[in-house]
């Protein structure tokens, strides 16, 4: 029997921005059972700056690479994670109100391309992480109101994720996640460095261990739609 076709598609976490060779979430996703022995194939069509938008096809992105991926007789499951971008004022500016519904109608996009394309496919959907700095967030009120919108918009997506047409939720914030804290003051990121530098160290993108941790997150959903 032919493993899971596994489809990831995103921003630069997904891309895998700061991990070495063969170390992004979707390549560890592979070493993890069951996967790691199903026969489980797997590409990654992250892309460093892609929004919501860009990832369906809008604001000069491409669906073509997702949309290309589906394969008859596997079973066809879309990772997708995104919103840190669309939320940021340099890339997107959306609401979180905004961000979740370019992720629905993301969402809704693949699912009608697949079936036109003859397979059904299942979308495991990953919330937020906290996001220090980047461009253009530089002070305090820069990070407080960045991070309060991807607060919000984490928090609509765990409570309506079935609603938003995926199968499967993956929250990285849940409890003992090394990203699930919310206070974002420039102070506490300095006095609380030690927690999230093996992991985390300009909260902004991973490393090799950040992403193993992601990896071990998503992998069980993935699982329980199989």
């Amino acid at each position: 029997t032919s493993g899971p076709n596994l489809i990831a598609d995103g921003n630069s976490l997904t891309f895998g921005f700061g991990s070495t060779a063969g170390n992004t979430w979707s390549d560890q996703i592979l070493g993890i059972a069951p996967f790691s022995s199903n026969g489980a194939v797997r590409t990654n069509n992250g892309v460093n700056g892609q929004t919501w938008r860009m990832m369906n096809g809008l604001d000069a992105g491409s669906v073509a690479d997702v949309d290309a991926c589906y394969v008859t007789g596997r079973t066809n499951i879309l990772i997708c994670w995104e919103t840190t971008n669309a939320c940021w004022a340099m890339s997107g500016g959306r609401t979180a109100a905004q961000a979740v519904q370019d992720a629905t109608d993301y969402i809704a996009a693949r699912k009608a391309a697949a079936t036109a394309a003859g397979v059904t496919l299942k979308v495991v959907l990953v919330g937020t992480i906290p996001r220090e700095g980047g461009g253009g967030v530089t002070t305090d009120a820069d990070r407080i109101a960045l991070s309060a919108i991807l607060d919000d918009a984490d928090a609509t997506m765990a409570s309506t994720w079935a609603a938003m047409g995926a199968d499967a939720y993956v929250d990285p914030r849940q409890v003992g996640s090394p990203f699930a804290w919310r206070s974002y003051a420039k102070a506490n990121f300095d006095a609380t460095a030690s927690l999230w530098n093996e992991v985390f160290p300009a909260r902004i993108h991973l490393t090799n261990a950040g992403y193993a941790v992601i990896a071990g997150m998503i992998a069980p959903a993935v699982a329980s739609l199989l």
